[in-house]
C-alpha cells in the first residue's frame, strides 16, 4: 500500500529516468582501469600509510631522484590506497562510479531548486555525463568534481535563502580538504569569488554594509586562508602555473583545447559545441538578461573549457542548471504547445543509446579511436600487464627506460626493484628532460644522448608504429636485444654479461613486430628463420595476436598457403572474429583465386570495422573480379565518402566508368 502511494506521488517517467540515469552512470563510469597516473598515486598513498610521512622529494626514478616533489594530492592518494587495500582495484572503479553518481545527485538538487521539471533535470544530467565522460577515470580530479558540485549546491542554497548559513559557513572546511586532494580547488576559489566579490562591492539599497556582506566577506577570506593549510603551503598554488610553463604541457593531450588540430577525436568537440550552443540558445529563447554572478561564471568557465578539455566538466556543472532553467522559462511562455509525447520518445532513444553503449562501447572522446567498454580490472590493451609479469618471472631488476604512459604502472607493480626513467609527475622531471625524452622516442640520435647520460639496462615501450625509428635502431644495435613482445608492449635488455644467459634463452635475433615489413628484402631472404622465431614465440606465448598475423603472412610469402590458412583460422579460434584475421583470410583466398571465400571474409571484416579501408578496398576488387561491377562501384563510393583522398579508390572508379562507357 505504501509503495502504491509513492508511485502516485512520483511520476512514472521520473522513475524510469532515474533508472536510466543509474544505467548511464554504470556504462560510462564502470570501465577497466586504463589511466596512466593512478598507479603512482596508489603507490604513493601506500608509502604514506606505511611511513606516516608525506614525500617532498622523488625516489621513484633514477633520472630525477632527490628532486623536489610537490605531492599536492597526498590525501587523495591515501584514500585511494585505503580503498584498494580494502576492496581491491575493482573497489576503486565502484567508488568512482558512486562518487560521480553523487555529483549527479548534487546537480539534480541544484536544478530542481530552480523549479525545473524532474524529467528535464535528469535528461540534462545524462547530457552532462556524455559531455564529461572523457574525464571519467580514477584519478584525484574526480574529487574536484565532488567538491565543486557541493560548492555550487551550498552557494545556491545561501543565495536563495540566507538562513542556510550552516552549509555556506562550511565552505572554508570544504576548501581546506579540497586543497589537500586536488589542484582543482582553484576552480572552487574562482567560482566562490565570482559570487562573493559582487556581493561585497556592489552597493544595494540604502545601507552600505549588511549582515549578508559580512558573512560573504568572512567566508571568502577564510576559504582562501584554509587552502594554505596543507603540507606545501603557498606551493599548492604555484604548482599549477609551474606546470603550464613547462614545455611538456604543450604535448600532453589532456591539456589540449577541444578545438586543437592535434586532437584525433571529434566526439568531444561535437559534445562541447552542442552543449555550448544549447546554453546560448536557452538565453536567446528565454529572452533573459543574466545577473552579474551568473554572467561571470558562465563566461569564465566557458573560456576555461575552450582553453583545455580538462576543464569541460566544470563548465558543464556551472552552465547546466541555468540552461535548463532558461528552457523551462521559455516553455512556460508557450504552454499551449503540447510536447508530452516527447517523453516516451526521449526514453526510447536513451534505452537504445544504452543498448549500443553496452554492446559497442562508448567512443573515446579525446582520441577518436576505439571505445571504452563496461568492465572491471585493468585494461590490458593499454597497460603492460603481461610484460611486467615477464620481468617478475625472470626477477629482472634495474633501471627502466619506459614510455611516459608506463612509468606509473612500473612504479605500482615493481618499485623498488625497478626505477623508472619518467612518469606522470611533470614537476619532478621538468620540461627539458621531457622534451629530450619525447624526441628520443622518434629520433635515435636523442636516444643515444640519453643512453650515454643515464644508466639503464631495460627498455619497456608500447607497440607504437610512430616509434618505429627507435625500434629499428634498437633492432640493429648490438647493445640491445628484444627479449619479449606481445600486442601491447616490448621489452629490450642490454646485451651485457648480466643478461646474456637470459637473452640466449628468450631473446629474438631476427623478428621485431613493430618494424615488420613483408616487402623487406631481409625478410624475403630469411623467411624460414623468421618463421622459426615466430613459431617459438607462438609456443611460448599463444595469446599474442600479432604473432599469428605475422606468421601467417610469412607462410603466405613462402607460398605455404595451407599453413597460412591454418594459422589465420587458429587465430580466429583463439581471439574470436576479429577484423585483422578476416581481412588476412580474404587476402589469402583472393590470392589463391577462391573469390567466393574471399568475398565472405572481406564482408565479415567490413562488418567488424567499417572505417578501416583495407577490407573495403579488397572487397571492391573481389566484386570487380567477379564482374559484380555495380557492387564494386557502390562500395568504392562509400570508401571515398569516408576517405575522400584515397587515390586507389578514385582510380578504380575511373576504370569502372570507362568500362561502362565503352
Amino acid at each position: 500500500m505504501h509503495s502504491l502511494k509513492i508511485m502516485r506521488i512520483v511520476p512514472f517517467y521520473t522513475i524510469v529516468m532515474w533508472g536510466l540515469l543509474v544505467c548511464f552512470a554504470v556504462v560510462l563510469a564502470v570501465t577497466p582501469l586504463s589511466c596512466a597516473d593512478i598507479w603512482w598515486h596508489l603507490k604513493t598513498g601506500e608509502i604514506i600509510l606505511q611511513t606516516h610521512r608525506i614525500p617532498h622529494s622523488d625516489f621513484f626514478s633514477f633520472t630525477s631522484a632527490g628532486n623536489k616533489w610537490i605531492s599536492h594530492e597526498w590525501l587523495s592518494e591515501v584514500f585511494f590506497s585505503l580503498i584498494e587495500h580494502t576492496f581491491g582495484l575493482n573497489g576503486l572503479i565502484v567508488f568512482k562510479a558512486l562518487l560521480l553518481f553523487f555529483v549527479c545527485l548534487c546537480l539534480y538538487r541544484i536544478i530542481r531548486g530552480k523549479s525545473v521539471d524532474s524529467f528535464v533535470a535528469i535528461l540534462g544530467i545524462i547530457g552532462f555525463l556524455y559531455l564529461s565522460r572523457h574525464r571519467f577515470f580514477v584519478r584525484p580530479h574526480i574529487y574536484s568534481f565532488f567538491f565543486f558540485s557541493l560548492l555550487i549546491l551550498w552557494v545556491e542554497k545561501f543565495q536563495h535563502a540566507t538562513r542556510n548559513r550552516f552549509w555556506f559557513g562550511s565552505i572554508p572546511l570544504l576548501m581546506m580538504v579540497w586543497a589537500n586532494m586536488h589542484g582543482g580547488v582553484l576552480f572552487g576559489l574562482l567560482y566562490l569569488s565570482c559570487y562573493c566579490v559582487p556581493q561585497i562591492v556592489l552597493f544595494r539599497g540604502t545601507c552600505f554594509w549588511t549582515q549578508k556582506k559580512t558573512i560573504v566577506s568572512l567566508i571568502l577570506i577564510f576559504s582562501c586562508l584554509a587552502c594554505f593549510i596543507n603540507p606545501h603551503g603557498v606551493d599548492i598554488f604555484v604548482y599549477p602555473f609551474t606546470l603550464i610553463r613547462e614545455g611538456y604541457i604543450a604535448e600532453n593531450r589532456e591539456w589540449f583545447s577541444p578545438f586543437d588540430s592535434r586532437m584525433n577525436g571529434y566526439y568531444l568537440r561535437i559534445y562541447f559545441i552542442c552543449f555550448s550552443v544549447s546554453v546560448l540558445l536557452s538565453y536567446v529563447l528565454a529572452w533573459k538578461k543574466p545577473p552579474l554572478f551568473e554572467f561571470a561564471v558562465i563566461v569564465l568557465f566557458f573560456l576555461l573549457g575552450i582553453k583545455s578539455q580538462r576543464n569541460i566538466p566544470f563548465w558543464g556543472m556551472v552552465a547546466l542548471p541555468y540552461c535548463l532553467l532558461n528552457f523551462t522559462l521559455f516553455y512556460q511562455r508557450i504552454r499551449n504547445i503540447y510536447i508530452s509525447y516527447l517523453k516516451p520518445v526521449c526514453v526510447l532513444g536513451l534505452v537504445i543509446l544504452i543498448f549500443f553503449s553496452i554492446k559497442q562501447g562508448t567512443p573515446i572522446a579525446t582520441q577518436g579511436r576505439g571505445a571504452s567498454r563496461i568492465g572491471f580490472g585493468i585494461n590490458k590493451s593499454v597497460m603492460p600487464v603481461d610484460a611486467i609479469a615477464f620481468l617478475h618471472a625472470y626477477t629482472i631488476t634495474g633501471n627502466v627506460f619506459n614510455s611516459y604512459e608506463y612509468g606509473g604502472f612500473v612504479i605500482y607493480t615493481s618499485y623498488p626493484d625497478l626505477k623508472v626513467f619518467i612518469d606522470g609527475r611533470a614537476d619532478v622531471y621538468g620540461g627539458e628532460l621531457y622534451e629530450l625524452f619525447r624526441r628520443a622516442l622518434s629520433v635515435p640520435h636523442y636516444f643515444e644522448l640519453l643512453e650515454k647520460k643515464y644508466p639503464f639496462d631495460i627498455i619497456l615501450l608500447p607497440y607504437e608504429k610512430e616509434h618505429s625509428a627507435l625500434h629499428c635502431y634498437l633492432h640493429n644495435s648490438p647493445l640491445w636485444k628484444l627479449a619479449y613482445f606481445d600486442d601491447v608492449a616490448l621489452i629490450y635488455l642490454k646485451n651485457t654479461e648480466k643478461y646474456a644467459p637470459l637473452i640466449k634463452q628468450v631473446g629474438f635475433e631476427y623478428i621485431n613486430p613493430v618494424i615488420f615489413d613483408k616487402s623487406n628484402k631481409e625478410i624475403m631472404e630469411k623467411t624460414e628463420l623468421y618463421c622459426g622465431e615466430y613459431v617459438k614465440q607462438l609456443q611460448r606465448s599463444p595469446h599474442v595476436q600479432i604473432t599469428y598475423v605475422h606468421l601467417g603472412i610469412l607462410y603466405q610469402l613462402n607460398e605455404k598457403y595451407d599453413l597460412a590458412e591454418k594459422i589465420f583460422l587458429q587465430g580466429i579460434a583463439v581471439f574470436g572474429e576479429t577484423y585483422v584475421f578476416n581481412t588476412q583470410l580474404g587476402i589469402l583466398y583472393r590470392q589463391t583465386a577462391r573469390l567466393q571465400q574471399a568475398e565472405m571474409y572481406f564482408k565479415k571484416a567490413v562488418s567488424l570495422n567499417s572505417y578501416m579501408i583495407d577490407a573495403m578496398g579488397n572487397l571492391a576488387l573481389v566484386y570487380y573480379e567477379q564482374n559484380k561491377i555495380d557492387s564494386a562501384e557502390k562500395l568504392l563510393k562509400k570508401i571515398l565518402v569516408k576517405h575522400p583522398n584515397d587515390e586507389t579508390a578514385r582510380t578504380m572508379l575511373r576504370i569502372i566508368k570507362d568500362s561502362k562507357s565503352n
